[in-house]
């Protein structure tokens, strides 16, 4: 089982009109801790429009964010520009809190809007989305569930736990009857490396199995965890997973091999916001990050990457063979007046007034014509104001061994190097690894 595959388009010449493009989908998951700051300076501040927030989420094509302490009232403030958001509020809230408390939104970009559409939930505390298989290139239709579980002692949980648990797990049963299913949210569990499948489960020396029993797969990559804590969520979400041939992504994938803790806390890390998956969409992980924090969150964003192959009929694919600059147009202090004479010159506006004149049409072959005969205008002005320098082509950098192993290979030491720095682990391993430096110089 495969959960980091790369793919990579064959090369081809021009444009062409296809129905099978290559694509990857983005999908950050995060508890936002609240769609707006509270007590600062300004007052109540959206955070959706903070712009590295902005940045952050317009990589991503599907937005999954947990307690956004919304009401029926207050949920049109999770737009974004560009986006659809669908939201679920928490019905009422405690009598002795200030704000409201949980909340779920997922906000999808315009672009593949047309493949997605909300199913229904029994629960206040879920979302979600159906993710049609023409997106994803798959068999059958994608269930994409955003969750937020509850601190397991918070007030909320007294009466709702087990009535909780098993909604989820109906509707979850639901769903994977009529395709493949995803989740990812704050689930609050803290489940160290434990199994979430059954090893050796093929051995009928052990246990006399079923003929349609499907055991799992020997190739599952080991998820690793910084996290070495075990609390009763934890133990749930790994027999959840279990019962329903689910896997974790987190800590077997690459940008996350080592399982980075996703919150951090005054009084220590964890990791407890997860991306789990069918086993039968193992392949299509390209990557998952554990983002930076941010000022607004203890939850670090989560970021997935898919591979995934885009069907739409007028798609229009653009495969262009880059080559090296020719040149640049050098200006100076007087190109400006120069370049705007040369404009007005009667030979140049004439070339204008034909460009402007002509009818093209929408096809490709017209519209690079109409590309192609505007930038010959703009640069016949320009070789006679300004001054031509040509580029040197750049050197190429890799050596002819330096493969895409290679690369692979540079990329995870970066990672290891970056991990080795961070602040949480820096105390531990920097007295070790100056002292390992010393041994070398001696």
């Amino acid at each position: 089982m495969c959960f980091s595959r790369n793919y990579r388009n064959s090369e081809s010449h021009g444009s062409t009109y296809s129905s099978h493009v290559q694509k990857r989908i983005s999908i950050l998951t995060w508890n936002i801790e609240g769609h707006k700051t509270l007590n600062s300076d300004d007052g109540n501040v959206n955070k959706f429009n903070a712009v590295h927030i902005k940045k952050m989420f317009s990589k991503h094509e599907i937005i999954c964010l947990s307690e956004t302490w919304t009401n029926i009232d207050t949920e049109c403030n999770i737009c974004l520009q560009g986006y659809e958001p669908f939201c679920q509020s928490r019905s009422g809230k405690h009598v002795k809190s200030n704000r409201e408390s949980g909340g779920l939104a997922i906000l999808v970009k315009n672009s593949i809007l047309k493949f997605v559409q909300r199913q229904p939930s029994t629960s206040e505390n879920t979302i979600w989305l159906k993710i049609y298989k023409d997106l994803c290139n798959t068999t059958k239709d994608i269930y994409l569930g955003s969750v937020y579980l509850p601190p397991e002692y918070s007030s909320y949980n007294r009466n709702n736990l087990s009535n909780y648990w098993d909604n989820i797990e109906k509707e979850m049963s639901f769903f994977k009857a009529k395709g493949f299913v995803m989740l990812c949210g704050d689930l609050n569990s803290r489940s160290s490396t434990l199994q979430d499948y059954i090893p050796d489960d093929s051995r009928e020396d052990f246990l006399s199995l079923p003929c349609n029993y499907i055991p799992d797969r020997s190739d599952i990559p080991i998820r690793c965890n910084l996290d070495e804590t075990i609390n009763n969520y934890g133990k749930k979400i790994i027999e959840f997973c279990i019962g329903q041939r689910l896997h974790i992504i987190n800590g077997r994938t690459k940008g996350d091999y080592f399982g980075n803790f996703t919150c951090l806390k005054y009084n220590g890390c964890s990791t407890v916001d997860y991306n789990i998956i069918s086993k039968e969409l193992s392949h299509l992980p390209d990557s998952f990050t554990v983002l930076p924090l941010t000022e607004f969150s203890d939850h670090k964003p989560l970021s997935l990457v898919l591979n995934v192959h885009y069907h739409e009929e007028d798609v229009i694919t653009d495969d262009i063979l880059t080559t090296d600059a020719p040149g640049k147009f050098v200006f100076n202090a007087y190109s400006k007046t120069k370049f705007v004479n040369t404009l007005l010159l009667p030979e140049t506006r004439q070339r204008i007034d034909t460009f402007v004149n002509h009818v093209y049409s929408y096809s490709q072959q017209d519209i690079n014509e109409a590309v192609t005969d505007f930038t010959n205008i703009v640069k016949s002005a320009a070789k006679v104001s300004t001054r031509f320098v040509k580029v040197k082509p750049r050197k190429k950098l890799s050596k002819p061994w330096f493969d895409a192993n290679c690369f692979e290979a540079r990329q995870t030491f970066n990672f290891i190097k970056n991990y080795m720095i961070n602040s949480h682990i820096k105390g531990t391993f920097g007295s070790h690894t100056t002292g390992m430096f010393a041994t070398f110089e001696n």
